[in-house]
């Protein structure tokens, strides 16, 4: 029986058909070598088709020319040597009944000189970019010219390769850095008004058109904002939805493109570049009305992907005729089979995208997205979206702790048909996460604790709660396998004087402690926690607030995605945020609280006084049943390192009285985050 379900229709553009609605839009994953799409990069793209998507688009970015160098780990498709690699890409996209298309892009003045050939970035005018720090040069007519080519010679490798299109980035590249007067104040012809102003993609319309022929079945699009809010946020000269709406129509009165796509917002600075891909603590789908509005004035197919994590809005969009495809890009991260869990009557089952903005700190960070709890996204050459049930005799599994790394643990021991036992000490699962999502901004990381917990009932997982287990709890069960995830405990922040007089970030989002009037938050751990933390105390009473770390910035883990929306709520407050200064001592003082703080770049001391100091120092292991059940362990508690890494551990058997294989994950191995105890937990049992 056909399905009615918008997101399951097909959708034909020219001679290209879409088995469904749904894709994946382009982006950098960072998982290219030698800036080629190669065995990585291919089978991340494979899972999305595997998993049902309609359309999956690659290349986030794909540069082409010389002289626009990667600045976050673009495909060059400056020269022929991608085209294998994009054919065997297109291949395997292919057999699994998906279509698969590219972006490509000049990058203008969105990029950094000092890489690769160290080229100046050209653009429209020499007007710097915040966030490379990049003035470029003023580009002239035989750069365009040579880049119009360039263009054209990149769409024609793509047709080669067998790929259904390409798609034009005008999204804070070249392209549109020519359609906004703040970046274009040009005198020529490529200057001026609008019309002038659109010279430059005109001739790149032509030249990749005159360049691919009359081709039914190879489309050609564009991706552009609707409305840049420069003018409403920077008050500067942008491009408002009646600008984008005109270019829009231009652009379709060429009767050259086969369908646009739009976005919102601009990436002019760290704040917009946060806002265009916003993460958790903002509203779903912020730029799907741009996109209606779009769609509404154009004759042209309308493509559209923001910050869609649900399936419900993705069916919302299609159903009410805002766009014809909907894109869950960041959502097929979380999970690239959520089409076939649509189609399967499983939609309950889909592993939701939790908005934690992970895969684009990290990316930005460390070259390389990555899913905060999906760790086989990016590494599908090794570890399964899909744990397989093992072939070989079912054996009995305990796992101490609930967190994300001990609920892992559980479902992957089900999966693979065992038999598995959770002690957990409190009355709930969740571990740290119940703490971090006591901050409204991070709430939806509940999410990633109800699609465990879901999976384990489903999987028919036992869990047992308010046990504090011991040896004999462990012993009775007669496990084959124990894993301790029981998480870690505040690290204790020693000082000179006056440690007994801190109280822990823990206290206060636990309740145990109540937030002060004026209060100073010493960060030496530089994570979320602490400016989560200090949106949680403003939102509790707090009404003075300074955050200090002895390190450079303020949270210097948190990535470009994030860190944008903290210091904006922060901010609202008037937090006062103090890098490079450590906390010695504090003392009693009958106005408060004195601290001492020393600067060690100076070797100066300065005073303080508030009402409370509150610590976020990061975690200690909390390892004491590990350690004691070591010497009744078969591996005496060791790990198989060299398989470890390569993600094939293997059991060690190094004790011939030991009764069960003995494993610590998560934080109860040593402090890190989220992805580090999940990715423990799967690497370690997907294989037992």
């Amino acid at each position: 029986m056909k399905s009615s379900d918008p997101i399951l229709q097909p959708f034909k553009i020219k001679g290209v058909e879409f088995r469904n609605r749904m894709m994946s839009t382009a982006h950098a994953p960072g998982y290219v070598e030698d800036r080629m799409p190669k065995e990585r990069y291919r089978l991340y793209h494979l899972e999305k088709a595997k998993g049902g998507i309609g359309l999956t688009m690659f290349g986030g970015s794909c540069t082409v020319s010389v002289d626009s160098p990667s600045a976050f780990g673009q495909i060059d498709l400056s020269t022929d040597e991608a085209l294998p690699w994009i054919k065997e890409l297109a291949n395997s996209v292919h057999s699994e009944g998906a279509r698969i298309m590219c972006q490509i892009t000049h990058l203008g003045r969105r990029t950094a000189y000092d890489v690769e050939h160290w080229l100046p970035p050209v653009s429209p005018s020499p007007v710097r970019e915040r966030p490379h720090g990049t003035t470029p040069a003023e580009i002239s007519r035989s750069d365009i010219d040579r880049i119009v080519k360039d263009y054209g010679d990149a769409a024609l490798r793509c047709a080669d390769a067998g790929l259904d299109g390409v798609e034009l980035m005008a999204y804070g590249h070249l392209i549109d850095q020519f359609w906004t007067p703040a970046f274009n104040n040009r005198g020529d012809e490529f200057g001026g008004d609008l019309e002038g102003r659109l010279q430059f993609v005109l001739m790149v319309l032509e030249e990749v058109n005159a360049r691919l022929g009359s081709r039914e079945d190879f489309l050609l699009g564009i991706r552009m904002t609707g409305d840049d809010k420069l003018s409403s946020h920077l008050g500067i000269d942008g491009l408002n939805q009646d600008d984008c709406l005109k270019i829009a129509i231009r652009l379709e009165e060429t009767k050259q493109l086969d369908f646009i796509n739009i976005v919102g917002g601009h990436l002019t600075t760290d704040m917009g570049l946060a806002d265009c891909i916003p993460p958790m603590g903002n509203p779903s789908a912020p730029f799907l009305n741009l996109a209606g509005k779009m769609k509404q004035a154009l004759n042209l197919p309308v493509l559209h992907a923001t910050r869609i994590t649900d399936v419900a809005t993705a069916r919302y969009a299609l159903s009410s005729g805002l766009v014809d495809l909907i894109g869950m890009t960041r959502g097929h991260m979380a999970d690239p089979h959520i089409v076939r869990k649509i189609e399967s009557g499983e939609e309950d089952r889909i592993r939701p995208c939790v908005g934690a903005g992970y895969c684009l700190d990290r990316l930005h960070a460390k070259g390389e997205a990555l899913c905060l709890h999906n760790p086989a996204t990016g590494r599908e050459g090794a570890l399964p979206h899909m744990v397989q049930p093992s072939s070989a005799s079912k054996n009995r599994v305990v796992v101490v702790g609930a967190g994300p790394a001990g609920l892992e643990a559980a479902r992957v021991c089900a999966s693979r048909g065992h038999q598995v036992s959770v002690l957990e000490a409190g009355n709930e699962v969740g571990g740290q996460l119940l703490l971090a999502s006591k901050v409204a901004r991070r709430k939806e990381l509940l999410s990633i604790i109800g699609w465990l917990k879901g999976e384990c009932d489903h999987l028919g997982v036992e869990f047992t709660y308010q046990c504090f287990a011991g040896p004999s709890d462990i012993e009775q069960y007669n496990p084959d396998m124990v894993i301790i995830a029981t998480g870690g405990l505040p690290l204790p922040l020693e000082l000179t004087t006056g440690a007994e007089l801190l109280t822990g970030l823990w206290d206060v989002l636990s309740g145990y402690a109540q937030p002060a009037n004026k209060v100073l938050l010493y960060d030496d751990n530089g994570g979320h926690q602490a400016m989560s933390g200090g949106e949680y105390l403003f939102s509790n009473g707090t009404q003075t607030l300074e955050i200090v770390s002895p390190h450079r910035v303020i949270g210097r883990e948190v990535g470009d995605v994030n860190f944008p929306h903290y210091l904006r709520g922060l901010y609202q407050h008037d937090v006062r945020l103090t890098p490079d200064w450590e906390l010695r001592a504090v003392s009693k003082q009958p106005g408060g609280l004195e601290v001492t703080l020393w600067n060690e770049y100076s070797s100066t001391e300065t005073k303080r006084v508030v009402d409370q100091v509150i610590v976020e120092n990061g975690t200690m292991a909390n390892d004491e049943l590990y350690q004691q059940l070591l010497q009744k362990s078969k591996n005496l508690g060791e790990v198989d390192f060299e398989g470890l890494k390569a993600n094939r551990p293997e059991l060690l058997d190094l004790n011939a009285e030991g009764r069960y294989y003995l494993y610590r994950i998560g934080d109860a191995w040593a402090q890190r985050n989220v992805h580090a105890g999940i990715y423990d937990a799967l690497r370690l049992l997907k294989d037992y």
